[in-house]
Formats: structure tokens, C-alpha cells, sequence
């Protein structure tokens, strides 16, 4: 279960950590500005994945490791939960297997499929982990031995990719359009990534803001 601080940090992505300033410190070294928070809050987002508790069993004995608050011993045959970015390094030395199933090599094609078959306002709902999942499956894909031959990996990673940037395209276009609307976003969020409530808030900031000048208000 994620600790309730992680509520906290993904309802402030979501929101575009109040959009009313120009400047942002939301770390010692980190400094948001306007021209690039779009950017950042991607990057927050994909923090907030890799922080994000997944559920492995270990292969291995691990030795002793922080779990949650506590320090704990776990030893093989064991399952517990750690964070994303400890499951990936874990992973990769063969030391657990991470019991949560990810995205695999035709999820992509049928979110795209339903995504199309939706009126402009509706969206279908994504885990929240999506984006990131998308690309770790596409340089998994770039650089093991999945395919059995390097122009099957070749056309495999093209057609994802095709049907990842035709989602973006078409969520991003609702995306847009709901900004443009203007109104309450909260009957959108809960199908949004956190990465696309980052963009909508702040979409809806700009165009708000925009209109305001343009009209002189």
C-alpha cells in the first residue's frame, strides 16, 4: 500500500504544483520555472513511479533491506514490497521476480483500439505507471533477445511505437479540447495518467490565462 504521503505528492503533480508564479522550489537543487514545468513535472512523475511500492519474491537471499519504515531481513522464497526502482535493480542481477504483471507487446495496440472507439470528452482509463511501462517495454525490446531475429525485433519495436504515438495523439487532442472547454477537471483525472493531469492543469492555466489577455480582463 502506497504511504500516504505519495497521495499527497500526486495530488500536488496533478494540480501543476499551483500554477501562479514563475518560480517553484520544490527541492534544494530543483527549480521549476514556466518555460519548462511541463517538463519537470514529468520528471516528478516518473519519480513518483520509481518510489511507487511494487510486490517481488525474492530468488535470492537479499540480505537485510528497508521495507516501508523498517529495516528487515528477507530471505528466498520471501515476498515483499519495495520500491520500483529497487525492483529494477534487483531484477536486472536476478536477485527477485517482480509478481506485478507490466505492459506486454499487444496491451499497446488494444488501448489504442478502445481509445479510438471514444467520443472526444472520454477517456479510457490507463495505469498510472502507463508511459513509463511503454518505454521500459520498448528499450527491453531494443536491446534483449525477445524477438527471434533482429528484423522481428525491428518491425515489433516500429509498430509499438506507432500505436504509442498514435494514443498520445488522440488523448492529447481530448486533452486539449477538454482545456479549451475550461469548467471542472476532476470527472477527467481519475483516467488520466499523472503525467496527462500535469498537462490538462496546465493546458487549462495557459488558456485561461490567454484569454483573459487577449481580452483584456
Amino acid at each position: 500500500m502506497i504511504p500516504y504521503y505519495w497521495e499527497a505528492f500526486q495530488r500536488l503533480l496533478a494540480e501543476g504544483i499551483v500554477l501562479s508564479g514563475y518560480r517553484y522550489i520544490v527541492s534544494k537543487d530543483l527549480k521549476l520555472r514556466m518555460g519548462g514545468l511541463v517538463e519537470e513535472l514529468v520528471r516528478l512523475a516518473k519519480l513518483y513511479h520509481l518510489l511507487t511500492p511494487v510486490r517481488v519474491a525474492s530468488l535470492k537471499d537479499l540480505g537485510v533491506i528497508c521495507l516501508d519504515t523498517e529495516w528487515s531481513s528477507v530471505g528466498r522464497g520471501e515476498e515483499v514490497s519495495i520500491p520500483l526502482w529497487l525492483a529494477h535493480l534487483l531484477e536486472s542481477s536476478g536477485a527477485i521476480e517482480i509478481r506485478e504483471q507490466g505492459l506486454n507487446e499487444v496491451d499497446i495496440g488494444r488501448y489504442l483500439v478502445v481509445e479510438k472507439g471514444l467520443k472526444t470528452g472520454e477517456f479510457q482509463k490507463l495505469k498510472s505507471s502507463f508511459y513509463m511501462e511503454a518505454g521500459r517495454l520498448i528499450n527491453d525490446l531494443r536491446t534483449g533477445s525477445r524477438a527471434s531475429t533482429t528484423t522481428e525485433r525491428l518491425l515489433k519495436i516500429a509498430r509499438i511505437e506507432a500505436d504509442l504515438e498514435d494514443l498520445m495523439r488522440i488523448r492529447l487532442r481530448k486533452l486539449i479540447h477538454v482545456a479549451f472547454l475550461g469548467g471542472k477537471l476532476e470527472g477527467y483525472l481519475d483516467s488520466l495518467t499523472i503525467e496527462e493531469s500535469a498537462l490538462l492543469n496546465s493546458l487549462t492555466n495557459t488558456l485561461s490565462r490567454w484569454l483573459r489577455a487577449v481580452k483584456g480582463v
